[in-house]
């Protein structure tokens, strides 16, 4: 998260170690690569989340795309607001998936087009924060930051992940704790990154 000093998460207390790290910029740009991506979408977007996504289609009696979860756009810092215009923070990494769209509804009172759409939030970490505050944080993104896409009646959201991206290893139980707000983890190597070789690193 590239914070400011006059976000709504700077005023609260929040103070995020990354905010001038190299590395974890360096994270957030490799993780809007288009290959990169698209691992990470398969990784977060797993079957449970497809099967949903697919049930919630069928009961507006709507097929997904062929290639749904292989198109998307990826953002970085993006920004979202609070209803005064206030800056309540950034995040980090934000992809936007198409899965389906209809012209027009069949039952004579829909009109379209409607647009479908799978969100991901990812908050990126390259040093060590209690898993508290960043649970906090997430919370908070999730009461400002639905949906960061594009808005209005056309657009319908079937699903928003928010996931942690960390550079270090956690603990079993700070995994636990992120379970339970439905929070999802996983880790990047960035030996590479700290040598400011981007293409080698992987996520695991």
């Amino acid at each position: 998260m590239r914070t400011m000093d006059k976000t709504y998460l700077a005023r609260l207390g929040f103070s995020d170690p990354d905010r001038k790290s190299e590395v974890h910029d360096k994270t957030c740009v490799y993780l809007a690569r288009p290959e990169v991506a698209q691992k990470v979408i398969n990784f977060l977007c797993d079957e449970n989340v497809r099967s949903s996504v697919d049930e919630e289609l069928a009961r507006c009696k709507i097929t997904a795309y062929e290639d749904a979860f292989s198109d998307f756009r990826c953002s970085v810092s993006k920004m979202i607001t609070r209803s005064s215009g206030t800056i309540a923070g950034y995040l980090d990494v934000h992809y936007l998936i198409p899965v389906a769209h209809i012209d027009d509804g069949d039952d004579g009172k829909r009109h379209g087009p409607f647009y479908f759409y799978v969100e991901i939030v990812i908050e990126v970490k390259t040093q060590p924060v209690n898993i508290t505050q960043i649970i906090q944080q997430l919370a908070t993104y999730r009461y400002f930051g639905n949906h960061v896409g594009p808005r209005g009646g056309n657009y319908r959201y079937l699903d928003i992940i928010y996931a942690l991206c960390t550079t270090y290893d956690i603990s079993d139980e700070d995994k636990k704790l992120l379970d339970s707000e439905e929070i999802k983890h996983f880790k990047v190597d960035i030996n590479s990154l700290q040598r400011s070789d981007v293409h080698k690193a992987h996520v695991i």
